[in-house]
Formats: C-alpha cells, sequence, structure tokens
C-alpha cells in the first residue's frame, strides 16, 4: 500500500475543519440555550398533582410549579469541555436545585418530631399517625428537553452544514 498526496496540507485542513465544527457547535447551543430554557418553562404549566391547601396557601397559588422563584430560576450554558462544548438546561445548582430535584422525582420526608412541632407552629397539624409527608413527582425538566430535541438536532444542522460547505 502506499499512501499518496500532500499529508500536511490533509492535517491542516482536518485541523480547521475541527475548530470549525466546534465554533458551530457553540454558535448552536448559544442559539438553543433560551429556547431549551422555555422549552422547560412550557412543562411547568402541566396537569401536576394538585399542591396541598397549606403548602397553595403559603404560595398563594394552586399551580405547583407556576410562578414563582423556581419559574425563574430556569437558565442555561454552554460551556467548553474538551474538544466538545454542553449546552446545559435547568435549574443551577443551590437550594432553588434542590427544590427542583424534588418537584422533579418526587420524595417521601420522614416525620421527625421537630417538623411535626414546626408544622404545628404554623397551623398545619399532622395526625399523630402520620409518619411520612410524600411530594408527588411533577417532572418538569425531562418533559422540556424532549420537546426541544428536534430543535437541537435543527440547530445542529444548519450550522455544521455550513462547515462542510468546502
Amino acid at each position: 500500500m502506499e499512501l499518496t498526496g500532500d499529508w500536511k496540507k490533509a492535517a491542516k485542513k482536518f485541523a480547521s475543519l475541527e475548530r470549525a465544527m466546534q465554533a458551530a457547535v457553540a454558535r448552536a447551543g448559544t442559539r438553543l440555550g433560551p429556547d431549551l430554557a422555555q422549552a422547560i418553562r412550557v412543562e411547568m404549566g402541566g396537569s401536576f398533582p394538585r399542591l396541598h391547601p397549606f403548602t397553595a396557601e403559603r404560595k398563594g397559588a394552586e399551580t405547583p410549579l407556576v410562578g414563582g422563584d423556581l419559574e425563574q430560576a430556569i437558565t442555561f450554558r454552554v460551556t467548553p469541555q474538551g474538544r466538545a462544548f454542553v449546552v446545559w438546561a435547568g435549574v443551577a445548582p443551590g437550594p432553588l436545585g434542590r427544590v427542583a430535584r424534588v418537584q422533579e422525582y418526587g420524595c417521601t420526608i420522614a416525620v421527625t418530631d421537630r417538623m411535626r412541632a414546626y408544622l404545628h407552629a404554623e397551623g398545619l397539624h399532622l395526625a399523630a399517625s402520620t409518619e411520612y409527608v410524600t411530594i408527588p413527582p411533577r417532572p418538569f425538566v425531562r418533559p422540556g428537553l424532549r420537546r426541544a430535541r428536534g430543535l437541537v438536532r435543527a440547530a445542529l444542522t444548519r450550522e455544521l452544514r455550513g462547515v462542510f460547505r468546502w
């Protein structure tokens, strides 16, 4: 077997192609971020189990996810990772991130004596037999990202199409 051609020129071309692809993916990610965040916000308005009256009274609404700090905390970022870029959308880590995780997956919380006393002082009187409080899952991030899957494909295709036109 014999290799023919200008291999230095080919290596240079492939290096420039890689940089162009990285730039195209970064552009697509930057344009996609707001769309991903919006798709998640749309899912927040889904039909979820109603809030407990105690919680609804404090929130001022019966809708679990819409109209609060959690909705305002939906964000996105595009970060380089090695030779690629990662587009991330959701709720950033921290207190609201923990709230989002509980809403997304649900949880069961064991009632402690301290918790029982706090809720009693706040006006929620649990029965002596209540051992657990269950927060049902209200998934909104995963369905929002699934909703936006077509947008991601279209944006990447559009950007990469320009890269491969030599």
